[in-house]
Formats: structure tokens, sequence, C-alpha cells
């Protein structure tokens, strides 16, 4: 039997300069059913995926005022039929202009507008979570110095290492470890660079915020030293279509280097009853760590596809691709995922000559 002929697209795909963001592209390009014509927006025109689609544009940052009537305008010129945001300060206005957009035949495949104010908060996502007693680890806010040392003294330190980080910040900007044995000058020599670029005493850490005004809300939580996992979820108003659990044996600056699809009924199943309780839709990634007991613990909610998705792809699961099938009502045919396939991230190059044309873009190794 022949399989559906589906009618090609134009998507516009944000984030072009994140690291993710070439994976993500390809996930769309070559799903095997249609053409996809990408049309690559960052604020930076200076960026890879700026260089690696034909059609392209600068816009504003999320929070601008301007961002939405640039994107109207983006979405009119190319006549696109859906937009596809990879950063966390587009998604709530676009969330908020969505039904606009819907009047122009454009599908925006985002979340509820009470599901994004949740998730892209850290502090809300653990006090909603502790609400409905959901792997949260032991936590505390802090919205000032005093709160801070309040805070740092309730989670029990120095008998034991915390972490804070701000509510809303990208990736692992602001995270920190307070640690009472960080040495500031043999990190410098540490073989676990990660965590040691991380750690700080609490006496370094209070010096550093005094420095500000005022400091932005900090969420302090139990350190968690287990094994971190992250799970993509494709999700169709409440029902969960797919879920693939990711070990992240690997992490540098926020990026997974090394990990693998797992089979882990106990991660899947705590993922799913948060992303049901938040309300999140299509495409979501939620990050998790396990205690010292082993109990999985929330570390944070991503609404929207992950930078690692490619990795569920590559496990025969195109998530990016089926997320925006779904948006557009189309037949969604998921198989489960092939345990164990790793990803081994490695850095690549686009290169691009004196007319600003790409002249080989060596992105992937089948």
């Amino acid at each position: 039997m022949t399989p559906p002929k589906f009618r090609d697209l134009t998507v516009i795909l944000t984030g072009a300069g994140a690291p993710g963001w070439p994976d993500i592209f390809r996930c769309l390009i070559e799903n095997g059913e249609r053409n996809i014509d990408i049309v690559a927006v960052d604020m930076d025109n200076d960026v890879a995926g700026y260089h690696l689609a034909p059609k392209h544009a600068v816009v504003p940052p999320g929070k601008s005022p301007d961002y939405i009537p640039h994107m109207l305008e983006l979405a009119t010129h190319y006549k696109v039929d859906a937009i596809i945001p990879l950063t966390d300060f587009e998604l709530l206005p676009l969330a908020r202009e969505k039904h606009g957009f819907q009047e122009l035949g454009i599908v925006i495949p985002v979340a509820p507008v009470t599901a994004l104010e949740i998730a892209t908060d850290k502090i809300r996502v653990h006090e909603f979570l502790a609400e409905e007693h959901l792997g949260v680890p032991e936590f505390a806010v802090a919205r000032n110095l005093d709160a801070f040392e309040v805070a740092v003294k309730t989670l029990d330190y120095p008998n034991r290492k915390i972490c804070f980080k701000p509510g809303i910040a990208h990736g692992s900007r602001g995270f920190r470890i307070l640690d009472p044995n960080a040495v500031e000058a043999a990190a410098l020599f540490s073989a676990k660079v990660e965590e040691t670029l991380y750690s700080i005493t609490f006496e370094h850490a209070r010096r550093l915020l005094a420095e500000y005004n005022k400091i932005p809300p900090l969420l302090l939580t139990e350190y968690l030293p287990g094994m971190e996992y992250s799970v993509d979820l494709l999700i169709a108003n409440g029902e969960i279509l797919s879920t693939v659990c990711r070990e992240r044996s690997r992490v540098r600056f926020g990026l997974t280097y090394q990990g693998q699809v797992v089979d882990d009924p106990e991660i899947a199943s705590l993922a799913e009853n948060i992303a049901r309780k938040v309300g999140l839709n299509y495409n979501a990634n939620l990050q998790f760590k396990r205690a010292a007991d082993g109990q999985p613990k929330i570390l944070e909610i991503n609404p929207r596809t992950s930078g690692t998705i490619a990795l569920c792809r590559a496990a025969g699961v195109n998530l990016p691709y089926l997320g925006l099938k779904l948006a557009f009502g189309e037949p969604v045919a998921v198989t489960p995922p092939v345990i164990g396939t790793k990803n081994y991230r490695y850095w690549t190059q686009v290169f691009v000559g004196p007319e600003g044309v790409a002249q080989s873009a060596l992105l992937f190794v089948e």
C-alpha cells in the first residue's frame, strides 16, 4: 500500500545559534514523508544555523515588545505553516498570541500559557510539584542575601553540599554547588572539571552575591549525587504518546556529551505524571537526578524540544517531526525506542565563503 502524500511545509525554527539546532533541523528535513523548508531564526545572524538553511532572519529577543510583530511579519513574508520555538523566552509570547497566528493558518506547537508559566520558572516547578508530592528534592527559595543565608542553614550546610541557581535562567547559567571543601585554586587541576568549576564555598558565594544591589530569586536544593536523566515526551492534550528516557552519562556545561536510551519505568512514570499535572503538550523534556537514597528528583522542565532529542531519532522515534504532525492534526504512528542507543557529542564546523555562502557542513556521521 502506497503511504499517503503529505503536503510540503515551510517552518520557522528559532534559536539557530543553539548547539542542538542543527540536529533538530535534520530531524525535521529528513522525515521520510514530505519536504520541509526551514527558515532559521535567531537574534544573531552570525551563527551556524543561519548558514545551514537557505532562508533565515534576525528577530528581537523573545522578551521584547517587538518580537511578536517581527514574527508575524516574517511568517507572512515566507508564508510559513508553523513556528517551532527552541528558546524558553519565546515560549510564553508565542503561546499568548497563538490564536492570532492560527487565524493566519500558522500552527505553533507549544503548551498552554498556564503550563508554561509554571514550567519556565524553576521555583514555580518545585513549589507546584511539592504540593502534588511528585519527585521534589528538599528546597528553599531566597530573594535577598539574608534569606539566602537562612536557606543555606535550613538545608543543613555545611554538613552536606547544596545547590543553588536562579529561578529563571538558560542552561547552567548561575548554577553553583555549595561545598565546604571547595578550593578555588585546586579546581584548576581537578579531573572533574564540570563539578569543580561550579563548586564554591558559602563564604565565596556570599561575597559574590553581596556585590549585587538586587539578586534574582534563587532556588536552593539538596545536592543530588546519583545518575542524571533526560526524558523526552510527546503529548496530545494529556495523553502520553511517546516516552524516551535517556541517561546523561557525561554532562559538560549543561550539554549531554554522552548518553544512552534506557528502559526505566520509574523515571518514565514520574515524568509522565508530572507532564500531565503541569499540562504540557506536544514536545516536552524533563530532567531528573537520583538522590543519595536512589529516589529520582526533578531538576527542571523544558516545555519544548530538547537539545539532544536527536538521540531519540537515532533510537527510532523522530519526536520533533511527530510533534509537528500532531500540531497539524495528522495521524501519528509511534514505535518504541531502541533501548541502548547511545550518543557521543563532538564539535564540528560550518565553513562560509567570502560571499556568505556555506561551502561545506560536515554535521553528521551515519
